[in-house]
């Protein structure tokens, strides 16, 4: 089970990824058999006055009960006493202050489909312990990056939220 399919609007003239999937901006034209000049965009349908027109989009969801936080954003004073992280490589180690009681590694060499593909499984498992939260790495936000960071904004707790 991994990053789920790539919603595509076609009702205007220009189509519009509504949700990012594993079918990445780039594929568009060649899946829809048209010059590359067809540019698709993403629209962001995490606030409350734009329409959710396909499922996946509100602000929170694929959020586990354990909350979820960007590694980058959090202060580790302020972590809990257990916590696990999950990484999308081995190639570059966590914060030498972070001591998790787990960590799941996604892909050995930081193959984004191997991370997309793993990252809903680790997620869920890592949900089931009893964690006081969940930390998570980002990655760059092209090709399936889109759909990783997407899902995982959706799922994180913003810290500004949470206080």
């Amino acid at each position: 089970m991994g990053i789920e399919s790539t919603v595509l609007s076609l009702v205007d003239v220009v189509p519009t990824i509504v949700r990012p999937g594993a079918v990445t901006i780039a594929d568009i034209p060649a899946v829809l058999g048209r010059e590359p000049a067809v540019r698709a965009t993403f629209i962001d349908h995490t606030t409350t006055d734009t329409a959710c027109i396909s499922p996946g989009n509100l602000a929170r969801h694929y959020s586990p009960t354990t909350p979820v936080h960007f590694i980058d954003e959090i202060d580790p004073s302020n972590l809990p006493a257990l916590y696990a992280i999950i990484r999308f490589s081995r190639s570059a180690a966590p914060r030498r202050e972070l001591r998790p009681v787990h960590e799941i590694v996604l892909s050995e060499r930081g193959d984004l489909e191997e991370v997309a593909s793993g990252l809903f499984a680790a997620l869920r498992d890592l949900d089931q312990l009893g964690l006081g939260a969940i930390l998570v790495e980002r990655c760059e936000e092209r090709d399936i990056g889109i759909a990783i960071m997407d899902r995982l904004r959706r799922a994180t707790t913003s810290i500004k939220s949470a206080s």
